[in-house]
């Protein structure tokens, strides 16, 4: 499979984007050959312990919990929106991790709360200015090592730092890619969009979202003829607009889990999910390794997909299941999905 996949077309106004999400999730697992195991999933399940479901039910999303007075209601929805816009660093959570003494959430929450109390806040104006060397000096990571000379140990050179530059990079190109688009509609900040579209129901704003946004299009055809509609970042940010001050009262109260890498690796190392007997060879691979490997977009993307489609199957299970666990009577999907990604960073963090 190719390493870079075409994006489809959004789907037609008659076709909800969830229920989207949802089908062409459960088309991934079932075209490519993954599987549910039912027994671990269901033995997965009934083995949470008081303090996990404590947690699942009475944690609040991670987005909206800041140390801050904010000075308006506007204020606080620009910050907890441009979190959910930067929670896009899973990947490199190891690295931060090593480098920084911070996972890729704190990094997220230290890197919007520097802008914020910076000159000009988190503003368009200033995601169009910021600078990679900025973001090196807000994060502490620099993007050269000294690395001593092998023939005279006493002097060292500066080498690059080619995951660090990456990753400074990545979140650059994504400042200055939502700067240029709220630019365009004449926008001071993302809060100002959001709120202009407070009455939209989940459906139209996703379609707002990745309309005006290239970051929000998580969609992808698969062998040039399957689309599959993934749109993490917007069901990331559209569960932290369910929790702010501002009323968005036609949001939904459930969402697909917004799946990234991590958790999706996880399930199948768990055993949540089968992969052993899949269509793809790199993702056999994947159930056999308990060691670090490195997948293709679209194995990567088929994986995601199917880790969607596992846990709506849980969820599912979870209606059957509270009949022998009373205290899974009441985990909602928000609340497992977010108890689902956070195990999933701790466990990237595991060696193998």
């Amino acid at each position: 499979m190719a390493n870079s996949l075409a994006a489809p077309q959004l789907p037609p106004p008659e076709f909800d984007i969830l229920d989207r999400i949802r089908q062409s999730s459960l088309d991934c697992l079932n075209d490519y050959k993954i599987l549910i195991n039912l027994s671990i999933c269901d033995k997965f399940l009934l083995n949470l312990n008081d303090l996990e479901i404590n947690s699942i039910l009475n944690d609040l999303p991670k987005q909206i919990k800041f140390p801050l007075q904010f000075s308006s209601q506007l204020d606080e929805l620009n910050m907890v929106s441009m979190v959910a816009l930067l929670d896009c660093l899973d990947e490199y959570h190891h690295f931060l991790k090593l480098t920084t003494g911070r996972g890729a959430w704190e990094t997220t929450r230290y890197l919007v709360m520097s802008l914020y109390l910076s000159d000009h806040g988190l503003t368009t104006h200033a995601m169009l200015q910021v600078t990679s060397e900025q973001i090196s000096s807000i994060l502490s990571l620099p993007t050269h090592l000294e690395r001593p000379m092998p023939q005279n140990p006493a002097i060292s050179l500066a080498e690059p730092d080619p995951q660090a530059s990456q990753l400074i990079q990545f979140i650059l190109n994504l400042l200055h890619q939502i700067g240029q688009a709220l630019k365009h509609a004449n926008l001071p900040n993302l809060a100002s969009f959001l709120i202009s579209r407070i009455n939209l129901d989940d459906d139209q704003l996703i379609r707002q979202l990745a309309g005006a946004f290239p970051h929000f299009r998580d969609m992808y055809i698969l062998d040039n003829q399957k689309p599959v509609y993934l749109m993490r970042e917007a069901l990331l940010l559209l569960n932290t607009l369910r929790h702010t001050s501002i009323p968005f009262s036609n949001l939904k109260s459930s969402y697909p889990i917004p799946a990234d890498k991590n958790l999706s690796i996880m399930l199948v190392q768990l055993g949540l999910l089968d992969t052993s007997q899949s269509t793809q060879e790199e993702l056999r691979k994947v159930f056999s390794s308990q060691s670090t490997f490195t997948l293709s977009i679209g194995s990567a993307t088929i994986l995601r997909a199917a880790s969607i489609a596992c846990c709506e199957f849980l969820i599912d299970r979870i209606t059957l299941l509270s009949q022998q666990n009373q205290k899974l009577k009441n985990v909602t999907q928000e609340g497992l999905n977010r108890y689902l990604l956070a195990l999933s960073l701790k466990h990237s963090c595991v060696p193998a």
